[in-house]
C-alpha cells in the first residue's frame, strides 16, 4: 500500500552505548574501576563521550523511534492449562474442590462450607484463575506424594476454603474466621499469589518437576537487580579516590543507613561545613551522586518462578547467568504482563520437622500425622509459658521469650496472636493485651456490637481481617471494598482513606450508629490497619510453632538433634542446644573413631557428637574418616592408621582427634597417644609401602593421663562448651541453677563457673555488676549491688566460685542478688 512500511527487519549502525547523558560518560571509568579494584592513578581515564546517546536530540533519532510500534497486551494472561486431556477445567476444579472438602469434614459438610465453598469457585473461575489453582494443587500434591514435607500455608492464601480443600493449605478458614477477599478480591482484580513452604532441602525437586512438565523454555527463575545503595557507592567511590578510613569516617556517620534513603536527602547544615574542610569529601560524596542506584550485578530471587502458557522468550527478554536463563524483567514488571508467578519458598524449621519425623518413622515403623496432633496439648502450653522455646520457629528472640513468659499462653488462639502482635507498631499494645488476657484490666470495645469480631483478642484489632469485618458490619462494605481501604490505609492513599470515611459514616448512621460513634471508630480502623497484622499469615505460621514446640515435648532427643545438625559450624547456637539438651536430661555422647557419623546421631544412652563438630578438625578430614569406615570399624589405632593415609587426615588433624578422645575405645589415654604418635605415624609410613605383615607394630609406652582441669579446658577449646563435667561439678552443689525459678524469694548457696561480668555504673555513680554464670545444669543471671561489689576483688571470667544469695525476679526474668562471692 502506498505510504506503508513493508520492512520489518533492518540493521541499526551505532557504537555501543554505555550512557544516556553526556555528563554521565566520566562514571563509566569508575564502573569499571570498582569492577577491577583500581584506584585513580592505576590506569588512564579512558574517553566514553562517544558511547553515548542524547535521547533529548529528537532529529537524530526519530527517524529511529518513528519505525517502532511496540505494544504489550493488556489484561492478557500467561497461564498455561493444567492439563490439555482434560476437556473442562472448571468443571474439574468445582469436582476435586467438593471431593476434597468431603475428605477434610469426613462426609459431614454443612451449608457454613458448601455455601462459601460454592462462593469461591465462582469467583476463581469468573476471574480465570481455574488452572492457576489446579498448578497449585498439582506441585503441593508431587511434593507431598515424593515425601517433601510442606508447610501449612503462609499468607492470605491460607483464608481460601478452596486451598484448603483442594490440600493446598491446611488450615480452615471457617474454623478461624479468615477471610477469602483479603486473598482474592473480585472487585480489584490482580493476580493471585498463593506462596508455598517447602524443606529447604527439597525445593529444587518441585520446581524442577515443574520445569519438567510445563517445558524448559516455559519455566523460569525471576532475576534481581543489585544497585549501588548511597553508602555502598561513597565507599566504592571513596576508594578510587584513595580517600582512607579515617577521613571517610568523618563523613559516613551523616550518611544514612537505611538503604531506601537518597544521598541527597543527608546533606545538611554539619555535612556543608564538612565539606569546606575537606574538598575531598565533597568531591567523593558529588561522584557517588552518579553511581547512587545504578544496577551493579543480577541476582536470581529467592523465591519466585514463573511459569507461562507460551515459550517465555516470546513474551520478554531472557538473560543467561552461565548456568540457567531467568527473566530479563523484575517481579513487578512480570505481574503487569500478566505472567504467573509462583512463590516456591524454602524454610529450614521445615527440614528440621522433616528429619524428625523420619527419625520417628525409623524407630517406631509409624509416620507421625502433624495435621492430627492435638492443639490443646498441656505440657505444649507449659512450654510456651516458660518461653522454653529455643529452636521454635516464630519464638526463639529473647523479646519474644520475655513477652511469652508475661502472656503465659493456654490455648491456640494465644499463639496466633503473639506472632501477630509482637511486631514494631502493634507491640505498643502489648501490656494492655497481656493485662486484659490474664484478667487484671476490663476488656472494652470501641462499640458492644463489635464484641464478637474482637471478643479474641480482648477488645483490641490486630487482624487485618478484623479491620474488613468492622468495615463490612458498621459500614456495610463489602468485604471486597473493605480490602481495598484497608490496602489504601497501608499505602497512605489519603483520598481514598478520606472517600472510604465518608461513605462509612454514611452507611453506619443508616445502620444505627451515631455519627460520633462512625467517625471515632473510622479514626481507630485508620490508626489499627496501618500496622494490623495478617491473620492468615499468623494462624499458618503459629501451626508450625505449635508443631515444633510439640515434637519438641514429646521426642526431644530427634528435636535437638536435628537442631544441631542444622547448625553445625554455628558455635554459640551449638551451644545453646547443648545446654538446653542437658536440660531434658539427654546424655552428650564424645566423638567417637567408629560411631559418629557426619551428622549428630542418637543413640540409647543420648546424642553422639559428629567429628566434624571438634574445632580444627574439618568437615572434608571428618568424612573421609567416616568414608574409610564404611561398615568395618578400625579394630585399634593401628587399624586406623593402616587405613587412613596423611593424605586423608595430616598429624595437627591427628592430634585434634586424640585430644577430642575420639579414640578412647582402644583402650589408651590421649597422652599415651600424644607420646607414641611420631612412632606411629612411622609405622603407618612403613605399611604403606610394605605389606603389613612384614612390619611389627610398634611398642606403645602408657604414660599418665592429665588432671580433670586440664581435660575440661582442652574439653571447652575443642567444642566450646563442657561434655564429660564441668568445672563445678567436683564441688557438693547445694542449688541447682536449673531449679532457679523454683526457688522465687529463697536464699541459696552453690558453686559456679563465671563466665560473663558486666560492670556498670548506678545513676550515684557507684559500680555495681551483672553476672552470667554457669552449673552442669544450666546458666543463670547474677547481680553484685554497690554495697556487695568490693566482694568481686580479684574474680575474672572462668574463675570457679562460692555464691549465696537471694533469688528475685527483674522484670520477667529470674536471677539470684549476691550476698557473698568468694573464688574457691
Amino acid at each position: 500500500k502506498k505510504n506503508s512500511l513493508l520492512l520489518t527487519k533492518f540493521i541499526v549502525y551505532t557504537n555501543e552505548i554505555l550512557s544516556l547523558e553526556k555528563k554521565n560518560s566520566k562514571y563509566i571509568n569508575y564502573l569499571e574501576f570498582i569492577d577491577k579494584g583500581l584506584k585513580l592513578g592505576d590506569q588512564e581515564l579512558k574517553d566514553y563521550s562517544n558511547n553515548v546517546i542524547d535521547l533529548s536530540i529528537e532529529e537524530d533519532t526519530s527517524c529511529l523511534t518513528n519505525l517502532i510500534n511496540i505494544e504489550f497486551p493488556k489484561n492478557k494472561k500467561y497461564i498455561p492449562h493444567y492439563d490439555e486431556t482434560i476437556k473442562d477445567s472448571k468443571e474439574y476444579l468445582i469436582t476435586l474442590a467438593n471431593k476434597g472438602l468431603a475428605k477434610r469434614l469426613n462426609n459431614k459438610v454443612d451449608k457454613i462450607y458448601q455455601d462459601r465453598l460454592d462462593y469461591e469457585l465462582k469467583i476463581i473461575t469468573d476471574m480465570g484463575f481455574v488452572d492457576y489453582f489446579l498448578i497449585v494443587f498439582d506441585y503441593v500434591r508431587f511434593a507431598i506424594k515424593n515425601n517433601i514435607f510442606v508447610g501449612a500455608g503462609r499468607g492470605s492464601a491460607v483464608g481460601s476454603l478452596v486451598a484448603y480443600s483442594l490440600g493446598i493449605t491446611s488450615i480452615d478458614p471457617i474454623k478461624y474466621n479468615l477471610i477469602f477477599e483479603r486473598f482474592l478480591n473480585p472487585e480489584r482484580v490482580t493476580m493471585p499469589d498463593i506462596d508455598i513452604d517447602f524443606d529447604a532441602d527439597r525445593r529444587d525437586e518441585v520446581i524442577e518437576y515443574v520445569r519438567e512438565r510445563y517445558g524448559e523454555k516455559r519455566v523460569s527463575h525471576i532475576i534481581t537487580y543489585g544497585t549501588f545503595a548511597s553508602r555502598e557507592a561513597i565507599r566504592a567511590v571513596a576508594k578510587i579516590n584513595n580517600v582512607d578510613e579515617d577521613t571517610l569516617g568523618y563523613l559516613l556517620p551523616y550518611i544514612d543507613k537505611n538503604p531506601k534513603k537518597s544521598l541527597e536527602s543527608n546533606i545538611n547544615d554539619t555535612v556543608k561545613r564538612l565539606f569546606k574542610d575537606y574538598p575531598i569529601l565533597e568531591k567523593t560524596f558529588n561522584e557517588a551522586l552518579y553511581l547512587e542506584g545504578i544496577k551493579k550485578h543480577i541476582g536470581i530471587h529467592a523465591a519466585g518462578v514463573v511459569i507461562s502458557s507460551c515459550d517465555l522468550d516470546e513474551v520478554i527478554p531472557l538473560i543467561y547467568n552461565g548456568e540457567e536463563f531467568l527473566t530479563a524483567y523484575t517481579m513487578n514488571e512480570l505481574e503487569d504482563l500478566g505472567l504467573l508467578k509462583m512463590d516456591f519458598l524454602s524454610i529450614k524449621n521445615l527440614t528440621i520437622i522433616s528429619n524428625i519425623l523420619n527419625n520417628i518413622e525409623a524407630s517406631s515403623g509409624k509416620r507421625l500425622d502433624l495435621n492430627k496432633i492435638p492443639l490443646d496439648d498441656k505440657k505444649v502450653y507449659e512450654l510456651f509459658s516458660n518461653a522454653d522455646t529455643v529452636g521454635v520457629f516464630q519464638f526463639e528472640s529473647a523479646g519474644m521469650k520475655s513477652f511469652l513468659r508475661k502472656l503465659a499462653p493456654k490455648e491456640f488462639k494465644d499463639l496466633i496472636m503473639a506472632i501477630a502482635i509482637y511486631r514494631p507498631g502493634p507491640m505498643g499494645e502489648i501490656d494492655t493485651y497481656i493485662k486484659r488476657h490474664n484478667g487484671s484490666a476490663k476488656v472494652t470495645y470501641p462499640d458492644e456490637s463489635l464484641k464478637d469480631i474482637l471478643e479474641d483478642t480482648y477488645g483490641i484489632m490486630i487482624y487485618q481481617e478484623q479491620v474488613m469485618q468492622i468495615l463490612s458490619k458498621m459500614g456495610s462494605f463489602t468485604f471486597g471494598e473493605a480490602d481495598i481501604v484497608r490496602r489504601a490505609i497501608s499505602k497512605k492513599k489519603l483520598e481514598l482513606i478520606e472517600s472510604a470515611k465518608d461513605k462509612f459514616i454514611t452507611n453506619a448512621t443508616k445502620n444505627g450508629y451515631s455519627e460520633n460513634k462512625a467517625k471515632e471508630v473510622y479514626d481507630l480502623i485508620v490508626k489499627f490497619a496501618d500496622y494490623g497484622f495478617n491473620k492468615s499469615h499468623s494462624v499458618a505460621y503459629a501451626f508450625i510453632a505449635y508443631q515444633m514446640a510439640y515434637l519438641k515435648v514429646h521426642y526431644p532427643e530427634y528435636y535437638y538433634i536435628n537442631l544441631l545438625n542444622n547448625n553445625i559450624g554455628g558455635e554459640s547456637k551449638t551451644k545453646d542446644y547443648i545446654d538446653e539438651s542437658k536440660k531434658y536430661g539427654i546424655n552428650i555422647l564424645k566423638p567417637s573413631i567408629n560411631k559418629s557419623e557426619k551428622l549428630y546421631i542418637k543413640e540409647d544412652d543420648g546424642i553422639r557428637l559428629p567429628l566434624r563438630c571438634i574445632k580444627g578438625v574439618g568437615n572434608v578430614a571428618a568424612d573421609n574418616i567416616v568414608k574409610i569406615r564404611g561398615d568395618k570399624p578400625f579394630k585399634d589405632i593401628y587399624d586406623f592408621l593402616s587405613r587412613v593415609s596423611k593424605k586423608d587426615v595430616n598429624k595437627k588433624v591427628l592430634e585434634i582427634l586424640i585430644d577430642a578422645d575420639c579414640f578412647k575405645e582402644f583402650g589408651y589415654n590421649k597422652n599415651t597417644l600424644k607420646y607414641n604418635l611420631d612412632t606411629l605415624l612411622n609405622y603407618a609410613d612403613l605399611i604403606a609401602d610394605l605389606d603389613e605383615s612384614l612390619v611389627s607394630k610398634p611398642e606403645i609406652i602408657e604414660v599418665d593421663e592429665s588432671s580433670q582441669e586440664v581435660e575440661m579446658k582442652i574439653e571447652k577449646d575443642l567444642f566450646g562448651f563442657y561434655i564429660s563435667s564441668h568445672p563445678s561439678s567436683k564441688y557438693p552443689n547445694l542449688f541447682k541453677l536449673i531449679d532457679i525459678k523454683d526457688n522465687f524469694n529463697k536464699k541459696i548457696k552453690g558453686v559456679y563457673l563465671v563466665e560473663r561480668i558486666n560492670m556498670i555504673k548506678t545513676k550515684k555513680d557507684e559500680d555495681m555488676c551483672f553476672l552470667t554464670m554457669s552449673d552442669e545444669t544450666s546458666q543463670g543471671d547474677f547481680v553484685l549491688f554497690p554495697k556487695n561489689i568490693n566482694q568481686l576483688k580479684d574474680i575474672v571470667v572462668n574463675d570457679i566460685v562460692e555464691v549465696e544469695g537471694t533469688v528475685e525476679r527483674r522484670l520477667d526474668k529470674y536471677q539470684i542478688s549476691i550476698t557473698r562471692i568468694e573464688k574457691m
